[in-house]
C-alpha cells in the first residue's frame, strides 16, 4: 500500500505508542477503481498515543479504538489516496477531505508546539 505524504509527519511524532492504516470498508469494490484504497479515495491512520489497555478505558472525549484485542487512546487521520488522488465518482468528496486533513496537520502541528499528548493530561 502507498501512504500519503502527510502520514510521515504524523508518524514522526515521537508520542506515539502505535499506529494503524486503513481504507474505507468497502465491501464490494467495483470493477476498475483503484486497488490501493479499494476505490474510496482516501486512506486513514489511526495513531495511539495511549495504550494499551486491556479495558475499556473510562469516559473520555478521547478517540478510542479495539484493535488487537486491547483499546488505544488516539487521533485518527484521513488523507486523498496518493495513487488515484482521490478520483472517485464523487470527485467532490476528494475535495471536502483535502481540507479536512489540512485542519487535521493545523492542530496537530499545534499540539507539537505545545507538547502536550494524552500522557501530560493523564
Amino acid at each position: 500500500m502507498k501512504f500519503p505524504a502527510s502520514f510521515q509527519s504524523i508518524w514522526n511524532n515521537k508520542s506515539i505508542v502505535g499506529a494503524w492504516v486503513g481504507v474505507s470498508e468497502n465491501k464490494y469494490k467495483l470493477k476498475g477503481t483503484c486497488d490501493n484504497c479499494d476505490g474510496a479515495g482516501f486512506i486513514y491512520t489511526f495513531v495511539a498515543y495511549s495504550g494499551p489497555f486491556r479495558d475499556r478505558p473510562p469516559e473520555t472525549h478521547e478517540v478510542l479504538h479495539y484493535i488487537n484485542n486491547a483499546w488505544w487512546i488516539g487521533e485518527s487521520y484521513t488523507d486523498i489516496c496518493p495513487v488515484c488522488k482521490g478520483m472517485i465518482k464523487e470527485g467532490e468528496r476528494a475535495k471536502v477531505l483535502k481540507d479536512v486533513v489540512k485542519q487535521q496537520i493545523f492542530a496537530l502541528e499545534d499540539k507539537l508546539k505545545t507538547n502536550t499528548t494524552t500522557k501530560d493530561i493523564e
